[in-house]
């Protein structure tokens, strides 16, 4: 073997180590950390610059003790008035609400210093924090303003208290912006504020077993849903127009259109009267879908959809 020979094959073993050390390091992810007075923080990854933390949240789903990795989930939310109740998101965008919660006084995170234009990392403490938005960069924010509370930008009412929640800046509503009538006694069941007098039991996610199933829809029953969807803040439009197509599929299916739809704007579309039941939404707006579940059920139902 001649001197060439060997000097390829100890380069290309080099670069597959190389190659192996990079793809295999784990890297994190990004978020958006809202804090209590307002205000938001995107992070490169919690840790420190030069490791990545995992975090956990572990607590009582009903019956059951269970465990989820942040990284498993899309959205993380700290109730102020119960410090052991966490409600969580999945990448699904189920919600689901834990009790007896275990959680950490605080994380650390890494962010870019606007500064000296590098990264850098500190702790913010687990009572500043609202919610925690993983995996993208998210700048609104909903407000509760009976309780000057601040919600994720997908919720429709307090989750707590069922007040309907209004479009919140740096930490003050935004104009125009009038709160709806409460929804007292109900809470979120998927993407909807669902009555307590119509709530459904909650449906588990795959780390547990199923609960059981929602009691059955009254046959001949009809409904008004009102459904709000946020188009994208950048529209992609490859190949495609700049329609807002809604479609709902159910014991019937209805569709809706919005010709022309603009970016980054908010359009209500009222289904009136149509058959009480579970219904699967799909939100088309160029080449970006949006996709959620809506059980409706009851006289009024409203219910909001994001693209991600």
């Amino acid at each position: 073997m001649n001197r060439y020979s060997v000097f390829v094959i100890y380069s290309v073993v080099f670069l597959l180590a190389a190659a192996s050390c990079g793809f295999g390091a784990d890297r994190g992810f990004a978020g958006t950390l809202h804090l209590r007075n307002g205000d938001s923080v995107f992070f490169d990854h919690l840790g420190t610059t030069s490791e990545v933390v995992t975090y956990h949240v572990g607590g009582r789903l009903g019956q059951q003790s269970v465990s989820y990795n942040f990284a498993d989930l899309g959205l993380i939310l700290f109730s102020d008035k119960e410090p052991s109740t966490v409600i969580i998101v999945n990448k699904q965008g189920e919600r689901f609400t834990l009790t007896d919660c275990e959680l950490k006084d605080g994380f650390l995170y890494v962010y870019n210093d606007p500064v000296t234009h590098k990264l850098d990392w500190t702790r913010a403490e687990r009572k500043d924090i609202s919610h925690i938005v993983i995996g993208r960069r998210s700048g609104k924010i909903k407000m509760n303003v009976a309780t000057h509370e601040f919600f994720p930008a997908m919720f429709v009412f307090d989750p707590f208290t069922g007040e309907r929640l209004v479009w919140a800046e740096h930490g003050h509503v935004v104009p125009g912006e009038a709160p709806g009538p409460a929804q007292a006694g109900g809470a979120w069941s998927g993407a909807t504020y669902t009555p307590a007098a119509t709530q459904p039991a909650p449906r588990a996610p795959a780390a547990v077993s199923a609960v059981p199933s929602p009691a059955p829809i009254p046959a001949g029953t009809t409904s008004d849903l009102h459904l709000t969807i946020t188009t994208p803040q950048l529209a992609v439009i490859f190949l495609g127009d700049a329609d807002l197509k809604v479609t709902i599929r159910g014991p019937q299916r209805f569709e809706k259109r919005v010709k022309n739809a603009d970016a980054d704007r908010q359009y209500t579309l009222d289904f009136k009267k149509i058959p009480s039941g579970d219904y699967k939404v799909v939100a088309k707006y160029g080449t970006r879908t949006a996709v959620s579940v809506v059980r409706v059920l009851g006289k009024d139902v409203s219910a909001e959809l994001m693209f991600d």
